[in-house]
């Protein structure tokens, strides 16, 4: 944006040969205003191996016009589209880019055309993604879509291939009309036994997503038996039902031509989709392809493990189905084909990748002048720990967390205490969540097992959390353990905190008892023993995992950023968790590590709903088993109500078992309740206003000062201040306080008494898409907060308006000047109605103290005689 005159091409050629390709990328296309909207908060992404898996699409993405753009923009996708026609034309018996570019979509719809076309696109496709370096580890289609598939997979030469589909169409297209198709939202054991005979599943896409294929009558009936039961069902713009016994005529000429096919086994794995047990190189199979199941579910599910899976075809009609999977479309529907083909290859790029610029980018001299790379640093002083003495009476604890034991006398029980500073033990910080900076769960969990240690019960009954842990301003918290004395049994524990100045908290309550064994069927050898992953076990991508966390609202730092790698085996998800190096030793069990165990809940949808974020609530039977491991191989089962956690070290010996952990939803108005700053600090947040009833006009007669060009608003307007006569209002323009002042100043010299409403322009940021305010238009807003309290009567309100308005905010405007005026500081903006309040400031973080710092003097409280100014009038 600061530099227009610098053409994109070079800019995005020099980064492709002239800069470093780090770890961490982040890839964007379009024209320079969808550049800087994008890049204002990019899409940061981990580089992996670089495995790409494909999925081509079947019949019903296909779309007039499909791939025009892409063949006026890379003559290597137009070269392979002329090779495919050369091919198709004779047989089609008309060019087959006439029926994709120019008919109307009704015509494209036949199954005779739209087979040949959907193919002939997918194969420039692939030949588009390969002439930019990225090749397929594996290759998967959805019906017709296997065709293409098998070409890229070896299976088919380019000609064979096209003989095979252009037949297929044909035959399909001469079958007699009558069949149907619906789909259902539904499991293959709920449908199958529904199904009356000749009617059949046609495609299994999902566990609960399935299609059904036969007589018109008998579909329809089978469709409102379950949509009665409040399933959802949608029928299919289909000419036959497809993949159903009513495609059997057709089986006998079309195996005539499969055994005239050069059928050859695949150089690139392919996973078959057919439910046939024929092989994918046999003409068998693809006879048997017309009419069985596409079980494309499981074939998604037999793809191997890779860093991105990208559909090939004319739309994004198979990414529903690609769940836990990284995927993205090569074209869009709704769309511009260049621009979405170059974000899925800039992304590819992102995940790691290889890709060769050159046949995209061609290199240019000179380079753009483009900023050089900003080096992060990083601090590596060691952080001495704080020198403390030893009250009389009190033990020395050696503990990350704790620092000193005491026996209470009588019955008081046992009571350990420390510190937790987030600026000398930045671990700490690294647990975020929302904004808010907390102990995580597993901390809790950890100080009790501890303090059970110290009491000698040596295993956790319970932890209830009450309270979050947070550090307002990141500053340091004194904690207390508390376990009451022994008298047999269970014995209760409290857990509390206070800042300098507060008073103690209670964060969380429970109790410890004696060690129990875990229970016989947790750490057995399937998954403990040398095969890990465990046998049976598939793995789930965790590429995405953190910066996915991260817009939930789990902002973890390094040192929670533990997850490995997942896998779910049934009702199991199993974890490998690595503590980052340089992380302090002494703990029974790390609390980063343990949490991060449970980072593997979120990315699985286990035990969570949707995108919300979730917090331990408690913790039960927790068993600690063997101390201070630095990695962990975790196995988790969520039922309906809680989640159990057993964990082992790198060798199999098991580390902590808990019997029950329960999750609860939390949310930002939570948390920011909690970390508000309790020193008196208050900030200006804007809060989204439901809109207002809307009018056709602004009623009675308003003069309009600066604003004449929104006279359409009103009933009735004029713009002489002068002899002005009755009026019910005024609507001014101020882009600085002077203009105002020089208005107010009019109104009153003309007695006008009618309330004014000021709007403004940049005067106030919303939120993060606004510009910064202007500082001009802002302190109008402050004359106009002035008047407001000096000539309440006078004074409707301040408005700030988008730099450009456009309809929907001219509308908004009208319906505020026509309201009742409660609201008096506010912002239009295209997307809705904001208005100013004033909300207790958020915590600033401390920043973490130099290596030779001394620690700061406690401010002394103020004692004696204050003497406060401009604090007991309007304005204080």
């Amino acid at each position: 944006e600061e530099h227009p005159d610098t053409p994109l091409t070079d800019v995005a050629s020099t980064l492709a040969h002239g800069r470093s390709h780090f770890p961490f990328r982040t890839g964007v296309a379009g024209d320079r205003a969808e550049l800087a909207d994008a890049l204002r908060e990019p899409v940061v992404t981990a580089g992996g191996t670089g495995r790409v898996t494909a999925v081509f699409s079947g019949q019903g993405a296909q779309r007039p016009g499909m791939g025009r753009e892409l063949a006026e923009r890379f003559p290597v996708f137009a070269a392979a589209l002329d090779e495919v026609c050369a091919v198709v034309d004779p047989l089609l018996g008309r060019p087959l880019r006439e029926v994709m570019w120019d008919e109307p979509a009704e015509v494209l719809e036949r199954t005779e055309y739209a087979q040949p076309a959907l193919f002939a696109h997918q194969i420039a496709l692939c030949r588009l993604w390969e002439a930019a370096g990225v090749t397929f580890e594996a290759v998967a289609g959805h019906s017709v879509g296997e065709i293409a598939a098998a070409v890229v997979a070896g299976v088919l030469g380019l000609e064979d291939a096209a003989r095979l589909v252009v037949a297929r169409g044909r035959l399909m297209q001469a079958l007699p009309a009558g069949g149907a198709m619906a789909a259902i939202a539904a499991t293959e054991d709920e449908v199958a036994p529904t199904l009356p005979e000749g009617t059949a599943v046609a495609a299994v896409n999902g566990p609960r997503a399935l299609v059904v294929s036969g007589p018109e009558a008998d579909v329809t009936a089978v469709a409102e038996h379950w949509r009665e039961k409040g399933r959802r069902t949608t029928p299919l713009r289909v000419s036959h039902a497809f993949h159903s016994p009513l495609m059997e005529p057709v089986l006998d000429e079309f195996t005539a031509l499969l055994e005239t096919l050069d059928f050859r086994p695949p150089t690139v794995p392919m996973i078959p989709a057919a439910a046939t047990s024929h092989p994918l190189e046999t003409p068998a199979y693809w006879a048997r392809h017309v009419c069985a199941t596409v079980r494309f579910a499981d074939a998604v599910d037999r793809l191997p493990e890779a860093d991105l899976t990208v559909e090939i075809g004319p739309d994004a009609a198979l990414l529903p189905h690609l769940d836990g999977r990284t995927a993205l479309p090569s074209v869009r529907r709704d769309r511009a084909e260049t621009v979405t083909w170059l974000t899925a290859l800039a992304r590819a790029h992102a995940h790691g990748v290889p890709v060769d610029w050159s046949a995209v980018l061609p290199a240019r001299r000179p380079l753009a002048d483009l900023p050089t790379y900003p080096f992060q640093h990083e601090s590596y002083w060691l952080v001495a720990p704080a020198a403390s003495g030893d009250a009389p009476g009190v033990d020395h604890w050696p503990h990350p967390m704790l620092s000193s034991r005491s026996e209470l006398p009588g019955e008081g029980g046992l009571l350990l205490t420390g510190r937790l500073t987030p600026g000398s033990d930045p671990w700490l910080r690294d647990h975020a969540v929302m904004g808010t900076v907390l102990l995580p769960g597993t901390g809790f969990v950890e100080l009790a097992t501890e303090a059970a240690r110290a009491a000698g019960a040596e295993s956790v009954t319970e932890v209830v959390l009450q309270a979050p842990l947070v550090f307002p301003g990141g500053r340091p918290r004194d904690v207390q353990v508390w376990v009451a004395a022994d008298t047999g049994g269970e014995r209760e524990l409290h857990i509390r905190s206070r800042g300098s100045d507060d008073e103690w908290v209670l964060h969380a309550s429970g109790s410890v008892g004696p060690r129990t064994a875990p229970d016989d069927g947790a750490f057995t050898p399937d998954w403990t023993g040398a095969q890990w992953p465990p046998a049976g076990a598939v793995p789930v991508p965790v590429d995405t995992l953190y910066p996915d966390l991260a817009a939930r609202g789990y902002e973890y730092g390094p040192a929670f950023q533990g997850v490995r790698g997942v896998w779910e085996r049934g009702d199991e998800v199993f974890a490998e968790i690595a503590l980052p190096d340089g992380q302090p030793t002494g703990f029974g069990l790390h609390p980063a590590l343990l949490d991060a165990a449970l980072h593997a809940l979120p990315l699985t949808g286990r035990g969570y709903e949707a995108d919300e974020v979730r917090l331990p609530f408690s913790f039960s039977g927790i068993v600690p088993l063997s101390p201070d491991a630095r990695g962990l191989r975790v196995r988790l089962r969520a039922g309906e109500e809680s989640v159990t956690v057993h964990a082992t070290d790198a060798s199999g010996t098991p580390s902590i078992a808990v019997d029950a952990l329960l999750l609860r939803p939390v949310d930002r108005a939570q948390l920011d309740a909690v970390a508000a700053d309790r020193t008196g600090r208050y900030a200006v947040t804007w809060e989204r206003l439901p809109d207002p009833p809307a009018v056709t006009a602004v009623p009675g007669r308003w003069l309009l000062l600066g604003t004449g060009h929104l006279s359409g608003l009103f009933e009735r307007s004029t713009s002489q201040a002068q002899g002005a006569g009755e009026l019910d209002g005024v609507l001014c323009a101020a882009g600085s306080a002077e203009e105002l002042l020089e208005t107010l100043t009019l109104l009153r010299k003309q007695s006008i008494q009618a309330p004014v409403w000021c709007v403004t322009s940049g005067a106030v940021a919303v939120g993060t898409d606004d510009p910064e305010a202007d500082p001009a238009a802002a302190a109008a807003w402050g004359l106009g907060r002035v008047a407001a309290l000096e000539t309440p009567q006078k004074w409707g309100g301040l408005v700030d308006l988008p730099a450009r308005l456009g309809t929907p905010a001219r509308d908004l405007l009208a319906a505020v000047l026509a309201g009742d005026g409660t609201e008096d500081q506010l912002a239009v903006r295209d997307a809705g109605l904001w208005a100013r309040r004033i909300a207790p400031a958020q915590a600033v973080p401390a920043p973490a103290p130099a290596p030779d710092a001394t620690a700061p003097e406690p401010a002394a409280a103020l004692t004696g005689t204050v003497l406060i100014t401009g604090g007991t009038g309007a304005l204080g």
